[in-house]
């Protein structure tokens, strides 16, 4: 019989605009980085979700789902045999209720999301999807964020490794 666990910490339910890294690392030795964003593209709604809300998105196995991306990268036959760890970093700005504002937000986050999957991509990590850019960027904001996930990446894939 096996035991699985989940531990988080309770900022992560906070809804605004985030960075996270969904860390995959299989028993084979390989290690995965879907990196994302809160701040979807929808104007109506004008929301950002936590990182936890899309973590549950990413892994829905509903038929109907459209957000799983995570789910449609692996085989979900071959779950039971991934350890998973997600990592975020923010919020970086507060939800936003208006269009408008929220547009401004979701474009820093689009930037954003690019640069630290860029990143990541370089230093030989896959990095699974796609990351669209925009005119918004914030390199400053980047940098910081990068170096923030490198070391929590660096902690969780040392970990991962003597657990597997």
């Amino acid at each position: 019989m096996k035991i699985s666990r989940m531990s988080f910490d309770g900022a992560i339910l906070k809804r605004g605009y985030w960075i996270y890294v969904i860390l995959i690392y299989h028993k084979s030795d390989k290690m995965y980085l879907y990196i994302g964003r809160t701040g979807d593209e929808a104007k109506k709604n004008a929301a950002a979700a936590s990182p936890f809300q899309r973590i549950g998105e990413h892994l829905n196995y509903r038929q109907s789902a459209k957000a799983n991306t995570v789910k449609k990268c692996f085989d979900s036959n071959k779950f039971p045999e991934y350890q998973v760890r997600l990592i975020a970093v923010g919020p970086l700005f507060p939800k936003q209720n208006d269009p408008d504002s929220h547009v401004r937000y979701r474009d820093k986050m689009k930037a954003l999301e690019k640069s630290v999957a860029e990143h990541f991509i370089s230093k030989g990590y896959y990095v699974p999807g796609k990351h669209y850019d925009s005119n918004a960027k914030d390199l400053d904001l980047a940098k910081k964020i990068i170096k923030v996930l490198e070391a929590e990446i660096w902690k969780e894939e040392r970990q991962l490794k003597i657990q597997c």
